[in-house]
């Protein structure tokens, strides 16, 4: 599509929008893009007719697209401006007469504006695949031996593709869900798909019943979901145990009965022996009750281990995999590029954890003000995710700004930090994120005792958590794990040193809740 014929279709679509009532502005973005698109120079010798058509439509279009939404057109007077932009070119002039003059239905308008956002948003496409296609043919042609690893090379160039296929009658990638008030069936599936997560479906519970109020019940396919805490705050430790939990206490819900549901853990800090220490220490003490030590953990067989660690996660019938990757060789490309090499091999992946998302490379990501990068990763990856239904979890570390705030002391630290924006890295974290949870260690004063302090923050749903569940505190076994609690006595606390809600009478929980209460607000 050449630029004339870019400036006839968006003065056209701005007109034919302007007939309806369009609450949105996307329009304007996509013309204004056609405008910045669109360069011819000011001063030319020997300038063609054609390019002053270009430059006098280019200014209608500008003045257009800066009126105020709610602005209307008078036919007569438009068709006129046009005509003199047109000059002496009459098949320009009858292209945007035939696209402005004729009376529609309001159905015929939309489909027009419809048909016409289309054509353009294509033509921005192809020239997307254009670039990256010119880009990777020279790259292979001229610099191959730059290419160290082309396996990874093709794979970086198949992800930067996948945006712009389309195949057959299949729906926008970008398009997460869909429902046609006209279609009972896809009415039907929305209902199903409520029913189904008001009975287990559809998300996964944690073994902890404290936690599982925090988060609404459980955590949702398709969420992208934040695990903050300071330096050294059992970050890796917490996220382990939810994924050991995820695989232990739920049972797979496959949306195709065809596919192996897959349960993934990528890794970018710790490798996969650490990883399998912390699960065997964690499963054995939860199944004896005894605290296994450094000693006897370090003396134990890997390949015992690793079947103890392997059975438990997969027993339910999910299928588990954990990873172990150098962060500086990826992108977020290549987490998706691994999902989706998975779902080639058969399965459906319902969960990814990534400990930590923001140590990969942020290459390919938008880059601006600080922490726009990092910003536009959590928005990459929450795209892919949602996408395809499949929930994400990372744990990410606070910021400077966070410790600031424990100079009056550990009491209650968590329960100030959401909306807080006290993320590192980014600040703007919690504008993408679906859902948070803050924690921080406490030690009681005067007392050997080390308490596991976790605060709901951000959940981005309907129907919200009541505050009285967004607080709750986890007494740390001595040289042992937090064990789990579900089907047990709700081992949660109310306030550090408290009693556990499990072992609390109704009067005893009323009154630790009213002491937390108060005390938090000193």
């Amino acid at each position: 599509m050449n630029d004339l014929l870019l400036l006839v279709k968006s003065i056209t679509l701005m007109y034919r929008e302007s007939l309806l009532n369009m609450e949105e502005d996307s329009t304007k973005d996509l013309v204004r893009k056609v405008i910045e698109a669109i360069k011819t120079p000011e001063v030319s010798i020997g300038i063609t007719k054609d390019l002053e058509i270009i430059n006098a439509l280019k200014a209608t279009a500008t003045e257009m697209v800066n009126h105020d939404k709610s602005h209307k057109y008078q036919k007569d007077i438009l068709l006129q401006q046009l005509q003199v932009n047109c000059g002496a070119d009459e098949s320009t002039y009858e292209s945007l007469q035939s696209g402005i003059e004729p009376e529609m239905t309001e159905d015929e308008n939309k489909l027009t504006v419809i048909n016409i956002r289309t054509a353009i948003a294509t033509h921005f496409k192809h020239g997307k695949i254009e670039e990256v296609l010119s880009k990777r043919f020279s790259e292979f042609k001229f610099k191959r031996s730059s290419i160290k690893n082309i396996n990874k090379w093709i794979n970086t160039m198949i992800a930067e593709l996948e945006p712009f296929q389309v195949v057959g009658q299949e729906r926008d990638s970008a398009i997460i869900d869909e429902v046609d008030i006209s279609d009972k069936e896809s009415i039907n599936r929305v209902y199903a798909s409520i029913k189904e997560e008001n009975e287990g479906g559809g998300g996964f519970i944690t073994g902890f019943q404290g936690i599982n109020r925090m988060i609404g019940g459980k955590f949702r396919l398709g969420e992208e979901w934040g695990l903050y805490g300071l330096q050294h705050n059992y970050k890796t430790g917490f996220s382990l145990t939810i994924f050991k939990q995820i695989c232990m206490y739920n049972t797979p819900v496959l949306k195709d009965p065809k596919k192996k549901p897959l349960l993934l853990r990528i890794s970018f800090e710790d490798s996969l022996i650490l990883n399998f220490q912390y699960l065997y220490k964690n499963m054995w003490e939860n199944e004896t009750g005894k605290v296994l030590s450094k000693k006897d953990l370090a003396e134990m067989d890997i390949g015992v281990m690793t079947e103890y660690v392997t059975n438990k996660l997969s027993a339910t019938g999910f299928h588990v995999k954990l990873l172990f990757v150098n962060p500086s060789d990826w992108t977020y490309k290549d987490i998706c590029n691994l999902v989706l090499k998975y779902e080639a091999e058969g399965y459906e992946v319902q969960m990814v954890m990534v400990d930590y998302l923001t140590k990969i490379s942020k290459e390919g990501c938008t880059q601006g003000a600080t922490g726009q990068d990092v910003r536009n990763l959590f928005e990459r990856i929450k795209a892919f995710m949602a996408s395809k239904g499949i929930l994400f979890i990372t744990p990410h570390q606070l910021s400077t700004e966070a410790k600031g705030l424990m100079r009056d002391g550990y009491n209650d630290f968590v329960k100030r930090l959401p909306g807080g924006g006290y993320t590192a890295d980014s600040k703007q974290i919690d504008q993408v994120i679906d859902g948070e949870l803050f924690f921080h260690i406490e030690r009681l004063k005067g007392k050997n005792e080390a308490y596991f302090t976790v605060q709901g923050g951000k959940l981005r749903r309907i129907e919200q958590v009541d505050e009285d569940d967004k607080y709750r505190v986890y007494k740390f076994v001595r040289k042992g794990v937090i064990l789990d609690d579900l089907n047990k006595p709700d081992s949660s606390m109310l306030k550090v040193g408290g009693t556990p809600l499990g072992e609390m009478t109704a009067d005893e929980n009323w009154d630790q809740y009213t002491e937390a209460k108060e005390e938090s607000m000193v």
